[in-house]
């Protein structure tokens, strides 16, 4: 009986948190009891290329209609999808990969701080309005002429303290 009650009320949790991520326009990707939701590939490039590779894998559990991808980049960089296509209807079950190659504006002078990427996946579920997955993620340049690409769980999970740009106080 103990059992039982546990899953139901597991059940319900399930079901109010998949309400909840309905109602807003962003599903993002750590909510993996969504319709759809993704993961940028941690990794890292041994050296310093320009352009670099990113991967994305994104995950159907129900029918989802992808429209299509927008990035959202630090200033001047840019994104240009390698892999085929992934627009139109996919099935419950299927997993895409994503390549993209994220070209910097120039090389010789590389961001200190880490650099918040993501990329927002274009959705509908339910033939309403559209949503958005946000698949996000860090990049970072290593003093040893490394690039450093993390997923935003295992970016905040590092056991480093990132230092955070600091802003000049006003005059």
């Amino acid at each position: 009986m103990k059992k039982q009650l546990s899953l139901i009320i597991l059940g319900i949790a399930l079901l109010l948190g998949s309400v909840s991520a309905h109602n807003s326009d962003t599903l993002y990707s750590c909510a993996h009891h969504s319709t759809c939701w993704g993961e940028l590939v941690s990794t890292e490039h041994q050296a310093v290329t320009n352009p670099f590779a990113v991967a994305l894998r994104l995950f159907c559990a129900d029918t989802t209609i992808i429209y299509g991808i927008e990035t959202q980049l630090p200033l001047k960089w840019t994104a240009r999808e390698l892999s085929s296509p992934v627009t139109g209807r996919h099935l419950p079950g299927k997993s895409l990969a994503l390549d993209f190659a994220v070209m910097l504006p120039d090389i010789s002078q590389l961001p200190f701080y880490a650099q918040h990427i993501e990329f927002q996946v274009i959705i509908d579920t339910t033939g309403a309005a559209d949503k958005r997955i946000s698949v996000g993620g860090y990049i970072y340049f290593t003093p040893y002429g490394t690039i450093e690409i993390w997923d935003m769980e295992d970016f905040t999970h590092l056991k480093r303290a990132w230092l955070e740009p600091q802003v000049p106080e006003p005059r």
